[in-house]
């Protein structure tokens, strides 16, 4: 149960979603983190035995099942912090990486769908990054039918500016085809009564020269500033009472304000 909206930009990529997860009828809680940041390693062997390595972020964006969207984005962020090439042989690419995530997905997905779960288990899944061999953004899909047995993944913003996923998707796509503003139809849809699975805390992140930027929601609230990020304040004041606490940085967005 979610919303997620993901949009091409000049020399970017963005997405976005809300922080509800549904546990039964009647029943959610505004705490999950659906839209986050996927660092990556990929190593090299060089000569004289040392060992060279590139990192690099991937943006995630997921729907559905947060079970399985938990397991998948687990794994893969252990997965992706070890890759290994073969200079002059392996390539680097987006396109390999997709492969390596559709396999976690689908075997995953297929165990965690044949508990009592079953297709309340499945999720729908954005993967972006940027290709160092096309020198360009790429925003893949993944999605299940509702017998989990056909899994599959596609390429999306290659002919329209924009993707969505979850309960909300088809609200959110006939106002964005209308011309809505990706930010400001997220946040319709989230404050709407009518779809309850939909709701929480806005969030957003977007590439900025490669590296996926994680934005903070700013607001007022009683009269108090809160950033936050999933269901949790990052302005308590439990966080930073003593001079020599560690502090919490992310950049903020004032979410009301955009459009």
């Amino acid at each position: 149960m979610t919303l997620c909206i993901i949009w091409r930009g000049k020399d970017t990529i963005h997405m976005a979603s809300d922080s509800r997860i549904s546990l039964s009828e009647n029943s959610y809680t505004d705490v999950a983190i659906k839209t986050l940041c996927v660092p990556c390693r990929i190593h090299w062997p060089e000569e004289g035995h040392k060992r060279g390595e590139e990192l690099f972020d991937l943006g995630l964006s997921v729907s559905g099942s947060h079970i399985n969207s938990f397991v998948i984005k687990e794994t893969l962020s252990e997965v992706f912090r070890n890759m290994q090439i073969a200079p002059g042989y392996s390539e680097v690419s987006m396109d390999k990486i997709t492969k390596i995530f559709f396999v976690a997905y689908e075997n995953l997905s297929k165990k965690i769908c044949e508990t009592a779960l079953a297709r309340k288990g499945i999720a729908e899944i954005h993967l972006a990054g940027f290709c160092w061999k096309e020198e360009r953004y790429k925003v893949f899909k993944f999605s299940t039918d509702e017998s989990n047995n056909t899994h599959k993944y596609e390429e999306v913003l290659t002919e329209t500016s924009f993707s969505a996923s979850g309960t909300g998707k088809a609200r959110a796509l006939e106002l964005l085809e209308n011309g809505g503003a990706p930010i400001k139809v997220l946040r319709d849809v989230i404050e709407s009564t009518d779809i309850e699975s939909v709701g929480g805390p806005l969030q957003y992140a977007r590439f900025e020269c490669k590296k996926f930027k994680v934005f903070a929601n700013c607001k007022l609230e009683e009269g108090n500033v809160v950033y936050e990020r999933g269901g949790l304040n990052l302005n308590d004041s439990r966080l930073h009472n003593s001079h020599d606490d560690i502090f919490v940085s992310m950049p903020m967005i004032d979410f009301v304000t955009q459009t």
